[in-house]
């Protein structure tokens, strides 16, 4: 039965469009009745198939704005986050209050720039400029657009932290994805007892075989 009151909020992913190349409605397809809200942090340019990305500051901004014009317009709302990668230390650093559940999906433990060298650079069209904006080429042939800004604000984030201090706020469910191409081995973390985690084969997208258990997961996990 559909509930008008219960609204699923999107926050994507590093250098992807709103619905995070379509991985936001497939994973929460299972959840019956509740309104998805997806929305770009950054500017998407679909001519040239590029994504500017906005620094995280502006994420917050964005992120709390969305979550207040919900609020406003459905003073009873029952709002729940779901976060993909990235999409998840702005929701951490953020920390809305109010917010029902939050879904984590492959959240970074550790923000590495050399990680995100040593990936993007080995694509001979990236242009990458620690001191300026970087262009970074990506597999499916888009390119990222990725300001100063942004790398200034990122670097040396402490995610975990975060994660712990936002379970304080909101109850948290975290989805490992076993075989992350993106993220890799993170090592050992010590999160908060009050984050429930879930480990499921899959890689950092959780395409083709990971969605059916996402799927499940997920509506697990948001279904009131």
């Amino acid at each position: 039965m559909a509930d008008p009151n219960h609204f699923i909020i999107c926050s994507h992913g590093f250098g992807t469009a709103k619905d995070d190349r379509g991985l936001f409605p497939d994973a929460i397809a299972l959840v019956s009745g509740a309104e998805i809200i997806m929305f770009d942090y950054g500017i998407v340019d679909s001519v040239h198939n590029t994504v500017t990305v906005a620094p995280l500051s502006e994420q917050e901004k964005k992120l709390d704005e969305v979550i207040t014009q919900t609020r406003n317009i459905n003073p009873d709302a029952v709002i729940d986050l779901v976060c993909h990668s990235m999409g998840c230390v702005t929701a951490a650093l953020l920390k809305p209050v109010g917010i029902r559940k939050t879904l984590f999906l492959a959240p970074p433990y550790h923000l590495d720039g050399k990680r995100i060298l040593d990936r993007f650079g080995r694509n001979p069209k990236t242009i990458m400029n620690r001191n300026g904006t970087s262009i970074l080429a990506r597999a499916d042939g888009t390119s990222t657009i990725m300001p100063k800004e942004f790398w200034d604000e990122a670097a040396g984030q402490d995610c975990i932290p975060l994660y712990n201090s936002f379970a304080n706020l909101t109850e948290v469910e975290i989805v490992n994805a076993k075989q992350d191409n993106v993220l890799g081995d993170q090592g050992a973390v010590i999160l908060s007892p009050k984050i429930h985690i879930v480990n499921i084969d899959g890689n950092h997208g959780f395409t083709d075989d990971a969605r059916a258990p996402l799927r499940k997961v997920a509506a697990e996990f948001l279904t009131p």
